[in-house]
């Protein structure tokens, strides 16, 4: 059995792995998920998301209803595109497998799309942090109240962090619906999982409980968060040297020495071959 082959039969293997996961997870799903009728269910376009790739959409706020038809349908599209693209001249059994293993991998890069956007969306929000609490802070402190200032601010960075924006228009949201501030800071912890956030909503709980000054705390919690990801940053500049390491002596140390003492070499050879 060539390597095609070999390498066509693990993508089969893991596809259906995956799909078997997947349909596993979804009927668990719809066993906890309480009965809706048939009015309120969903049109026949609006197909839904893997469980996974909800969690990721959510995370980088893009939890549109047409979502996971667009998603469907590239992954659909991209594979009949590789397959005719691909699509080898000869009907050898290699060229096929070959061609249907790069379609399946093709349609992978929906998947990759959405994990990509949920990550910059986390590590983007990890570093405005900081600048979002103080200027949360500061509208608290010059009057305004948390319903008015949230909106303020979703607006003013829009162009920044898009996706920090709609994930605060989403609080402004469940503030104007649930009864209780900390419900809605709890939501906001669960749709963007860090620590962070969820310090956030701990410091919201015991203002309303304690009546603690929130202005204040949203300033301390901004130093904090600030000192622990100027850390982080330093953490990764110190790992840099050691991974500089191995292409520096690949790249760098090992051209030189050839280049310095490849001539010498080479005159050391031709000398004892008695070509001198």
């Amino acid at each position: 059995m060539s390597w095609s082959t070999a390498l066509f039969a693990v993508a089969v293997v893991l596809f259906g792995w995956a799909g078997w996961r997947q349909q596993r997870r979804q009927r668990w799903l719809r066993r906890l998920q309480p009965w809706q009728p048939d009015a309120a269910a969903a049109p026949w376009w609006q197909w839904p998301l893997p469980a996974a790739m909800q969690q990721h959409a959510q995370v980088a706020a893009l939890s549109q209803p047409w979502l996971g038809t667009v998603f469907w349908s590239s992954k659909a599209l991209l594979l009949l595109f590789a397959l005719l693209l691909l699509w080898p001249s000869s009907l050898q059994p290699t060229n096929l497998l070959l061609a249907v293993a790069a379609a399946l991998l093709l349609q992978m890069l929906p998947d990759m799309w959405l994990r990509r956007q949920a990550h910059t969306t986390l590590r983007d929000s990890r570093a405005q942090l900081p600048e979002l609490l103080e200027l949360l802070s500061l509208c608290l402190e010059a009057g305004l109240t948390l319903d008015r200032a949230l909106p303020r601010l979703s607006t003013e960075i829009t162009t920044l962090q898009p996706a920090l924006a709609r994930h605060l228009q989403r609080l402004d949201d469940d503030l104007r619906v649930v009864s209780e501030r900390r419900q809605a800071f709890a939501r906001l912890a669960e749709r963007i999982p860090l620590q962070d956030f969820r310090q956030l909503s701990w410091l919201i709980t015991q203002a309303d409980e304690y009546g603690t000054p929130l202005a204040a705390g949203l300033r301390d919690l901004g130093q904090h968060s600030r000192t622990l990801h100027m850390l982080e940053v330093e953490e990764h500049m110190a790992r840099v040297p050691g991974h500089m390491a191995l292409p520096l002596m690949l790249f760098i140390i090992m051209p030189l020495v050839v280049l310095l003492a490849g001539p010498a070499l080479l005159l050391l050879l031709r000398q004892l071959g008695g070509q001198g």
